[in-house]
């Protein structure tokens, strides 16, 4: 449970910043850490995977909720100064 709270708080920071093309390498790294973590803990196979699972689903809802913050904020931002036209670009 602990290891899918860290990676929804990551994949809200990542949301915040960067495009969805880095959410496939944070994929499989958080999958490949938490394999890592299971196998150091010496759990069982299938509640290695359950974990993975849940971490990166937790990642992908973190990065969607990231976004949504994102375009909110940025609206925001446009109606305190209606005369700006662009928005920022994202990494």
């Amino acid at each position: 449970m602990l290891i899918a709270l860290a990676m929804a708080a990551v994949g809200l920071a990542v949301g915040l910043r960067f495009k969805v093309f880095v959410l496939v390498p944070m994929a499989l790294a958080g999958g490949f850490a938490s394999f890592c973590i299971g196998m150091t803990c010496g759990d069982a196979v299938w509640y290695i995977l359950l974990t993975a699972f849940l971490g990166v689903t937790a990642l992908q809802l973190g990065y969607l909720a990231g976004i949504v913050l994102y375009f909110r904020m940025v609206r925001a931002r446009g109606r305190a100064q209606p005369n700006i036209i662009t928005m920022p670009q994202r990494h």
